[in-house]
């Protein structure tokens, strides 16, 4: 039988919770330093590898601070209205906790691909420092450079969906910052159907409800 455990990244979300503050640099590494197991394949991107291994189920934590309510949005509805249950959940996370909201789901992506693009991990880094936040509009060019060379050769299906998944945490964490021009509205909502479609092309269900449980976990926003 399986031994399931909490992953790494939903360690992350709960100890966010607790604490209230963290940081998401080296997310990735931090869980290959745990002893999750690698599952190698052949892949195009030219950048650092990571592991990729089995992802565990996590328990919500039932607390109306820092979890969303039944009432609000459902795992059915994810499934079946990806893009709705988006709308629902990024209006309900607080403004100055969507870049590392939307970092944390994009790192537990990241560990389930072999090898993470740097244009990828820098737009994690950028997620921990308010300061930087208004560089992700760099950041997402240089992801949107990935993905445009991947419509014109082929990458595996996953790689495709993550390049979709940091897209639109750049996009984040850029209108969290204030700054001008800012992105469309509802970035964290098309974040939250990208991350349906690389749970279901991973059609990994521990992983899948893992990545749902990082989806609805936030911490409240911070004070004055």
């Amino acid at each position: 039988m399986t031994d399931f455990r909490l992953t790494p990244f939903c360690c992350f979300a709960i100890n966010y919770a607790a604490r209230g503050a963290t940081h998401i640099d080296g997310a990735v590494n931090n869980a290959a330093n745990n002893g999750l197991q690698r599952r190698p394949r052949v892949d195009i991107f030219e950048a650092e590898s990571r592991p990729r291994g089995p992802a565990e189920p996590r328990r919500s934590p039932i607390n109306a601070q820092y979890s969303m309510t039944a009432d609000k949005i459902s795992r059915e509805e994810w499934n079946t209205d990806p893009l709705a249950a988006g709308v629902a959940i990024y209006s309900s996370v607080p403004n100055d906790r969507r870049p590392e909201w939307a970092a944390s789901i994009l790192a537990a992506c990241c560990h389930r691909v072999a090898n993470v693009p740097k244009p990828i991990q820098y737009v994690i880094d950028l997620a921990s420092d308010p300061k930087k936040w208004k560089l992700a509009h760099d950041a997402f060019s240089r992801v949107r450079k990935l993905t445009l060379a991947a419509e014109r050769r082929p990458i595996e299906k996953l790689d495709h969906y993550l390049l979709y998944v940091a897209e639109n945490t750049a996009k984040v964490i850029y209108n969290a910052s204030g700054s001008s021009a800012p992105f469309d509205r509802d970035p964290g909502a098309w974040l939250v159907r990208c991350a349906k479609e690389f749970a279901d092309c991973e059609n990994d269900p521990p992983f899948t409800f893992s990545l749902w449980s990082l989806l609805t976990d936030f911490p409240s926003a911070s004070g004055p």
